[in-house]
């Protein structure tokens, strides 16, 4: 766990924010790495930290009375996880895992919530941020009520590769928790050459977005859910779009 600069800044909503906006939070941030499978905080817990995420995708996953969990939204590099906590001390409605592996600016829960007290404009940009969340997940909630796998697929594989890298690996049940359906329904087939589900359950994201684009969502639901995760969604002073 390091101490961070701003010049080792990569996270959106940190970049986006004004310079004295930043100023508040940076001596309060340390990075740390995630992991595949880590648990930045579980249904029912009191969120004590904030994870600005600087590379990786993190999903919020509700969790089923017969234990099963399907992912609401997922988080990368644009935004944060546990921003909530600025606005009163509360408990997680979701399970927080880390799907693809990178690192996060940390820093704890109570400390954010006094730097939100102390500048009006730091809470607005959280607040536009925590708007552009929900319509992420209500974009979400329709597609997968409305679209078949494949298009599903193709939105979530293009997003993570806007987000990591044209190459990136996600597990069958990763993908299955994702989408909201049965592992056995993420194969092969689903995929095109060159990606391939290997028998240690990987897929390897081979094909350029292009690709994705096309396939996902008759293009829809892609663009609008990349244009959410912009952190230019989230500048007050933007003209409404």
């Amino acid at each position: 766990m390091t101490t961070v600069q701003n010049s080792h800044i990569r996270n959106g909503l940190l970049a986006a924010l004004a310079p004295d906006d930043l100023a508040l939070l940076a001596p309060h941030l340390r990075e740390v790495l995630l992991l595949p499978g880590d648990l930045l905080h579980q249904p029912g817990e009191k969120i004590e930290q904030v994870y600005f995420l600087q590379n990786g995708i993190v999903s919020l996953m509700a969790v089923l009375e017969e234990g099963t969990s399907v992912e609401t939204v997922s988080i990368g590099r644009e935004g944060a996880i546990g921003t909530i906590e600025g606005f009163g001390s509360l408990h997680a409605f979701t399970s927080a895992r880390v799907q693809l592996p990178g690192s996060a600016l940390r820093m704890p829960g109570p400390m954010f919530r006094r730097m939100l007290d102390d500048s009006a404009k730091l809470k607005e940009s959280i607040n536009h941020y925590h708007m552009s969340v929900m319509a992420h997940v209500q974009q979400i909630t329709a597609c997968n009520a409305l679209h078949d796998l494949i298009s599903r697929l193709s939105r979530v594989l293009l997003l993570s590769a806007d987000r990591c890298a044209d190459d990136i690996q996600l597990s069958q049940e990763a993908l299955a928790e994702m989408l909201g359906v049965r592992r056995s329904s993420v194969t092969t087939a689903a995929l095109p050459p060159p990606c391939c589900v290997t028998p240690a359950q990987s897929t390897i994201v081979g094909p350029s977005s292009k690709y994705w684009t096309a396939k996902s969502c008759r293009r829809w639901c892609a663009s609008v859910t990349r244009r959410f995760v912009a952190p230019s969604t989230w500048d007050s002073s933007a003209p409404a779009q």
